[in-house]
Order: structure tokens, then sequence, then C-alpha cells
């Protein structure tokens, strides 16, 4: 069975930025594996998608925020918490 996980980790000295009124969204469109999020992007500027076109990176200004985005084939058949808190511990 083919799994497609969505993972987004948002990490900075452990505060993540308010959304407010002014922020302005838009949206990433991985198209290999079918996922999207939408990301504020007067706060995170996005970066070359990876080279297996499996996600992106987007980073705040001052490189202290990072939001991952990224896809795989779950052969593993791990769970959406365990796959979690392993990207969270490495």
């Amino acid at each position: 069975m083919k799994f497609t996980l969505f993972l987004a980790l948002l990490c900075g000295l452990g505060l993540a930025p308010r959304a407010d009124a002014q922020d302005t969204y838009r949206t990433y469109r991985n198209a290999r594996f079918g996922t999207s999020v939408q990301y504020p992007a007067n706060l995170l500027i996005p970066q070359p998608e990876s080279k297996t076109r499996d996600g992106r990176k987007f980073l705040s200004r001052d490189g202290r925020i990072e939001l991952t985005v990224y896809g795989f084939n779950n052969t593993s058949q791990r769970s959406a918490s365990a796959e979690m808190n392993r990207a969270v511990r490495d």
C-alpha cells in the first residue's frame, strides 16, 4: 500500500511566529507526492525544491525559523506520530 506522509516542522528557539491578519499566505504544492501547504509568505522564504523533488524548506529572513515540507513512500508503515518524533529527535 502506498502511503504518502506530509510532515511539516516549524522550529526555532521553541517559538513559532504568530499568524495575524497582515500575513499573506501562498500555497506550495509538491507534484511528486500531491501534498500542499499554505505558508506565510511575509515570514518565510521558499528555498529551492530538493533534488529528489520530495519537498522544500522555507526559512525566515534571519534563519532562526525553518519549515520543512516533504513526502515519502511509507513502506515501513510508520505512524505520523512516530515519524514526527523521529524528525524532531534528528
